[in-house]
């Protein structure tokens, strides 16, 4: 689990944390998370479902992306002390996670986000497809974080939401 900043120095901080899959069966699961500071205070415990459903092993073609990672973050964080929850997911995972394409940047001020379809259950591959049909691109964790795409319909405000950050497995 890291800081989402770098930096463990405020009372309160989001964090990212990579889960892996490996070995996981079949079927709903939920991921609890709860962190402890360094005198041994725990804070409240953040859950997140996940309904995980393993491929059959098949060879990849070699243009393939599925022995890379990305991260799944939540589509919305509501409040600004919302804890950010992030999951580090194969590609060719199909669990229940939503997507949210983004186009233009937060710098430039015309961040936009498009939730078109209101599409999920799909592999990293297909996700990105989709949001490039329309022009677009997968989000980033820090643009779900800046809030664009909150409220956009779909439900998708708590669900975890492919980004176009890429992570390892540990």
């Amino acid at each position: 689990m890291d800081a989402i900043d770098g930096k463990w120095d405020t009372s309160e901080e989001s964090v990212r944390l990579t889960v892996s899959t490996k070995g996981l069966p079949s079927g709903k699961h939920i991921v609890n998370v709860q962190a402890m500071d360094s005198l041994g205070y725990a804070g409240p415990v953040s859950s997140a479902f996940v309904n995980f459903v393993q491929e059959q092993e098949s060879t990849p073609a070699p243009d393939s992306t599925s022995s890379s990672f990305h991260r799944a973050a939540k589509g919305c964080l509501q409040r600004v002390n919302n804890k950010q929850v992030d999951l580090c997911l194969a590609n060719e995972h199909t669990s229940n996670i939503a997507v949210n394409c983004c186009s233009g940047s937060h710098q430039n001020g015309d961040l936009t986000c498009s939730r078109t379809g209101c599409k999920q259950t799909m592999s990293y591959d297909e996700a990105t497809a989709h949001c490039e049909s329309m022009s677009m691109r997968l989000c980033t964790t820090a643009e779900l974080e800046a809030r664009v795409c909150c409220g956009k319909g779909c439900y998708f405000n708590e669900l975890p939401s492919w980004t176009s950050d890429m992570c390892e497995e540990i």
